[in-house]
């Protein structure tokens, strides 16, 4: 479901070959940009077996959408890209769809970096192809359970090598031996890009992602993004689900629980909030860079 292809449009395509390694299997191609509504009335006539999402928000609608139309769908597996996976979502594709989730993680530079295992949940990187690395900001490897930024060596990049290429991403280092007996690296959590983290005024850095779950139950909302636009300020921007007033102290008190007692709060209701160019939604956003040292908290341009 993820071809930006015009062609593809609300009848979708059909290819031969079924990902990687099934040459006799079908492939069926639906426009993702398309809306939820569509998008589930094409999966209710083709029936497939796997369904391939982008990402947590894309499976999440899609499996509250599905809830409330009554729309009856299983899959044997859901394989997803592109944006984090949280416990709400697994949760979600578990009770809609009984359909268990194998995340990947992978650039459009680079290919498939790292995917997630069952047995041990850690993503284990794809060390026979690339080296993978997280290093913290003075280029230092991370240790276990530390987040850091991303960086990667193609082994097989011929045509256009790439050296420590840093992806943009963070990740949260994993132990260097899992419990599955797997003798490759691991990563505990893929955080997302650089513009997904909260800086704050000290120098600290939030995941907010991760801490984002329990907002609905101060909110009512079909969609929402959490929008950093000073150090010690965020926007909740949401589609309002009801009419009912939200409570406003109860949410502040969230976020200063959930993410950091510095943080204040304003909510913005607005009618839609839309993907990226790319398809992607993203939950969480920041303008604001780390601090520079000897450099004031100051309010950043253009939020």
């Amino acid at each position: 479901m993820s071809s930006y292809d015009d062609l593809a449009g609300r009848e979708g395509k059909q290819r031969g070959g079924w990902r990687y390694g099934v040459p006799e299997g079908t492939r069926h191609i639906l426009e993702l940009m398309i809306d939820v509504d569509a998008q589930l009335d094409w999966l209710a006539k083709i029936r497939p077996d796997y369904l391939f999402a982008r990402g947590g928000v894309h499976i999440t609608a899609l499996a509250e959408r599905a809830e409330r139309r009554g729309t009856r769908l299983r899959f044997d597996r859901i394989l997803s890209t592109g944006t984090a996976i949280d416990k709400s979502t697994r949760g979600a594709a578990r009770r809609v769809f009984k359909a268990e989730i194998a995340d990947f993680y992978g650039a459009s530079e680079t290919g498939l970096i790292a995917h997630q295992f069952p047995d041990c949940g850690f993503y284990h990187t794809c060390d026979e192809t690339m080296r993978v690395e997280v290093l913290r900001p003075d280029g230092n490897p991370c240790s276990d359970g530390e987040l850091g930024r991303t960086v990667v060596t193609p082994l097989y990049g011929y045509a256009m090598p790439l050296i420590r290429y840093e992806i943009g991403d963070y990740a949260i280092r994993g132990p260097e031996h899992a419990a599955c007996g797997r003798p490759l690296g691991s990563l505990r959590a893929i955080v997302g890009r650089y513009r997904n983290v909260f800086h704050l005024g000290d120098g600290r850095v939030l995941t907010p992602y991760a801490n984002a779950n329990g907002l609905s139950a101060v909110l009512s909302f079909s969609q929402v993004q959490i929008v950093q636009v000073a150090y010690d300020q965020i926007e909740i921007r949401y589609v309002p689900a009801s009419e009912q007033p939200p409570d406003e102290a109860a949410i502040q008190n969230f976020v200063r629980t959930a993410f950091d007692p510095s943080l204040n709060t304003v909510l913005v209701p607005v009618d839609h909030l839309p993907a990226s160019p790319s398809g992607k939604f993203e939950e969480t956003l920041s303008f604001v860079g780390p601090v520079e040292p000897g450099h004031p908290d100051t309010r950043p341009q253009g939020a």
